[in-house]
């Protein structure tokens, strides 16, 4: 039996985004902690890949947090147009009527394919 919002999908969905948020903040802590000691790092490419899979709250918040790559660019630039994108799908999914104005905004801004 499920009430409301607590179907099975939305369960997994909620570990699944945990967990992935957890990873994302213990790998910015072990790169930052890896940087002070001159050990060898976690390459951008997978802290990027680990926001991008959903871990996008727990990257940025390690990220204030630590004070971890703060000032990187283009790192920092590419973490948030991460989090853009993915508050862009947040939205479409919850407010499907509102798909036909941000394909008008994608199209007005020329962001789509070429």
């Amino acid at each position: 039996m499920t009430v409301g919002f607590l179907t099975p999908p939305t369960i997994l969905i909620s570990i699944y985004l945990l967990s992935l948020n957890l990873i994302a903040y213990i790998a910015f802590y072990v790169d930052k902690k890896r940087a002070r000691q001159q050990l060898s790092r976690i390459p951008e490419s997978t802290l990027l890949l680990i926001a991008l899979f959903g871990g996008t709250i727990g990257a940025i918040t390690a990220q204030h947090q630590f004070r971890h790559k703060t000032l990187k660019q283009p790192f920092k630039f590419q973490l948030y147009c991460i989090a853009i994108l993915q508050l862009a799908f947040v939205i479409m999914l919850l407010f499907p009527d509102q798909r036909g104005a941000m394909a008008d905004w994608v199209e007005a801004w020329g962001l789509e394919d070429r």
